[in-house]
């Protein structure tokens, strides 16, 4: 800096620089240490503000681009190699969408503020927002995307696994939902701003009820892939409650009182149900749920 003979004479000059940030967002910056895993202002290919809108024009965008991609990546007398390999690159990228979701919920944004400049260092996301987040993955992340599970496309690349692939990233998000971390930064903060912070409770409520919504249809009918939900969300549930790994946070009270609603929901469910599939599905995760409630010593 001009005029400055030492180190410290530079730091004024350097602090009023750095602390432009304070009102102007555009300057902020993070991501080089360990406070940036809940931070959903840092992420990956997100250059927006809010990351459910940027994610709703990516889902837009991978349906769009579905449509041209066999044409794009086949030419005559050649393989499907290339098909394959753009087709699981469609789906990884709808995951990572997906996942910026997920870092509101729970998510704790940091501002690198010095003393004197700006308020708190770490804030919460509003409550309303991390709800509109699970809403959110509830309608898309829990749902099959049937604009992506086309049969012109399939057909060419594999002879099965269309509900594995659909699973697969189904579980993943539901791992991230009821992980450990963020269960432990909702009961903090829920502590820290008692009444205004979005809860454990509110979180399962809403995830088991999205998981399991066909059980208020008058006569339920599960599709194959809600089934493997289903069936994922009890696993989950499972390890979260019993064995080694079961968590010591309120998530277990928490979690066994929503499997007990779970299970007179379903006793309800049952005899309103005319699929056979549908019926035998609800009685044997009827059965899970006790097996999980009362595990055998």
């Amino acid at each position: 800096m001009p005029g400055a003979t030492t180190p410290d004479d530079e730091k004024s000059t350097l602090d009023t620089v750095a602390a432009r940030q304070v009102t102007d967002p555009m300057l902020r910056f993070g991501g080089e240490n360990a406070n940036a895993v809940p931070d959903p202002s840092v992420q990956m290919e997100d250059l927006g503000s809010d990351p459910i809108a940027a994610t709703t024009y990516g889902l837009k965008n991978l349906d769009r681009v579905m449509r041209m991609i066999v044409p794009a990546t086949t030419k005559f007398g050649e393989n499907y190699d290339m098909l394959t390999e753009m087709y699981d690159g469609a789906l990884g990228q709808r995951l990572t969408e997906l996942f910026h979701v997920a870092k509101l919920v729970g998510g704790v944004v940091e501002t690198d503020y010095h003393a004197g400049r700006g308020g708190a260092v770490f804030q919460p996301v509003p409550a309303a927002k991390q709800a509109e987040a699970v809403r959110f993955l509830v309608s898309n992340a829990f749902q099959a995307p049937k604009s992506l599970l086309l049969p012109e496309i399939l057909a060419r690349i594999e002879p099965d696994g269309v509900a594995d692939r659909v699973i697969a990233s189904q579980r993943a998000m539901l791992g991230t939902l009821l992980g450990e971390a963020r269960i432990k930064r909702l009961i903090d903060w829920e502590l820290l701003s008692p009444g205004k912070a979005y809860t454990v409770s509110q979180l399962v409520d809403e995830v088991q009820t999205g998981v399991w919504s066909e059980l208020g249809q008058p006569q339920p009918v599960i599709d194959i892939y809600r089934r493997n939900l289903q069936r994922a969300y009890l696993d989950m549930m499972k390890s979260r409650l019993v064995g080694d790994f079961a968590t010591e946070t309120d998530l277990r009270p928490i979690a066994i009182g929503s499997l007990r609603q779970l299970a007179r929901t379903i006793d309800k469910a049952l005899p309103r149900t005319r699929d056979q599939v549908t019926a035998l599905h609800l009685a044997d995760c009827r059965k899970q749920i006790e097996r999980i409630l009362e595990p055998k010593q």
